[in-house]
């Protein structure tokens, strides 16, 4: 988070994505230290791992990837507001 704006009668109910990197660790790999691990061995074509690791999230994973516009279809998903203010 960069900043937090006023509020308006929109952001009451909704979540907004202006930016990001990097696709989202996938399922099982291990938290933060995992997936900086499959990165590693992913970049490294050499690595014994690296098939294994290509071929294990099942689908096309490309880690650069990120994509605004799907990150806020699923944002507007969600029952907002999530939190309270005192």
């Amino acid at each position: 988070m960069e900043k937090i704006l006023p509020p308006t009668a929109a952001s009451a109910t909704t979540a907004l994505c202006l930016d990001g990197a990097r696709a989202c660790p996938p399922e099982g790999c291990g938290g933060v230290w995992g997936y900086a691990n499959l990165l590693k061995i992913l970049k490294n074509l050499k690595h014994p791992e690296h098939k294994t690791m290509k071929e294990w999230p099942g689908r096309a994973f490309a880690a650069v990837a990120f994509d605004v516009g799907k990150t806020n279809l699923w944002l507007k998903k969600l029952k907002w507001p999530r939190a309270t203010e005192a």
